[in-house]
């Protein structure tokens, strides 16, 4: 056989990889994989973001007078859903730039704002500032995921990238809107709008919504209820932001601080108006259709009650029980009890001389 001549065959090549990319490589499979596992584990139990299609807040029921004026309220939570088309936009910017200046633009978190944020409570040694997104908030609220911890952080994070893969923008802001509190037991922007300030949604200055939209951070410690200078000094932070987020001019911001601003300074549903009646229809709807429904389904109930003659039958027979209380020199009066409840001082039943009116149309 002629021999072969090996200048022909291919040479062989060792190629020797550097230990330093070994270790790199080795490095970036080991952190791949604990990334991966560590999402694993936290996910395990995540609620699907199916759910938020099926969680219907409990919206409250409400009671009508034969003229078609409201008379009382049962709720767990005051909420009244709205679309967001229905919300002003100086609404929506007020909340935008004031919760989550990145909403339009991020995946569910906010790197850049969760590092600020860290770095800011790094320097002033407590928590001053939160990096939450508004996505982020709606999850924790929807999920109730309060407890202060690292892990309900980061399952918060992985929840609002998943609320953020199922559902757009304008849906997340929407639902945020509807489900958020302000405080005082209202859930939602329209009821904040009626408990705060006797409207809807849609009739909101650019002040009055500019005040509703800084509550979320401490409905409590910001409520017009009860600390309306605080209110108000929070309402300023929030239309400075508009300034800073480019949807308020200066001079707009300055003139609005200057409005006068009105709020309500007490609940509708403390008022005693027609209090026996709406009782008896509340067991009624009770007995007939379950507590559940009553307090989730929002039912509208229609009555017979009319405002005119309920009013003049209970002014009438307050006058009267004053002059008999008068009269008789009761030591136990409405008013000494009226003093003693609100001290938080009386307990049990009222002690005082009460009454009642029937009337009855026989034709």
């Amino acid at each position: 056989m002629p021999e072969t001549d090996k200048t022909t065959q291919p040479a062989k090549t060792k190629i020797r990889i550097p230990l330093a990319a070994k270790i790199l490589g080795g490095v970036v499979v080991l952190v791949a994989g604990t990334i991966f596992g560590a999402y694993q584990y936290f996910s395990r139990d995540l609620p699907s973001t199916a759910r938020l299609e099926m969680i219907e807040p409990a919206l409250k029921t409400q009671v009508f007078a034969d003229d078609g004026s409201l008379v009382g309220e049962f709720y767990i939570e005051d909420r009244a859903l709205v679309r967001l088309e229905d919300i002003p936009k100086h609404m929506i910017d007020a909340i935008i730039a004031v919760e989550d200046r990145k909403f339009y633009s991020h995946w569910g978190i906010d790197i850049f704002g969760i590092t600020r944020a860290l770095l800011k409570n790094i320097r002033s040694g407590q928590v001053v500032q939160g990096g939450s997104t508004i996505t982020q908030q709606l999850g924790r609220n929807l999920f109730d995921m309060f407890e202060n911890t690292l892990t309900r952080k980061i399952k918060e994070a992985l929840l609002a990238v998943r609320i953020e893969r199922a559902y757009s923008k304008d849906e997340i802001l929407e639902m945020y809107l509807n489900q958020i509190y302000f405080g005082a037991g209202a859930h939602g922007v329209e009821a904040a709008a009626r408990v705060f300030f006797g409207k809807h949604a849609n009739e909101l200055s650019i002040g009055e919504s500019a005040l509703i939209a800084g509550l979320p951070k401490n409905p409590r410690d910001y409520s017009p209820i009860y600390n309306l200078e605080r209110s108000l000094q929070r309402r300023d932070i929030v239309l400075a932001s508009m300034v800073d987020y480019g949807v308020l001019r200066a001079e707009d911001a300055e003139r609005i601080k200057q409005e006068p601003i009105t709020t309500k300074t007490s609940r509708d549903e403390k008022s005693d108006f027609a209090a026996y009646f709406l009782e008896e229809v509340r067991k009624y709807l009770e007995r007939k259709y379950g507590a559940d429904r009553i307090y989730h389904d929002g039912l509208r109930v229609y009555t017979a009650l009319d405002p005119y003659l309920q009013h003049v039958a209970e002014d009438s027979m307050e006058v009267q029980i004053q002059r008999m209380e008068k009269w008789r020199k009761y030591e136990n009066d409405k008013a000494r009890y009226d003093s003693l409840f609100a001290k938080g001082e009386h307990e049990g039943p009222p002690d005082y001389l009460q009454s009642a009116v029937v009337a009855i149309d026989v034709n």
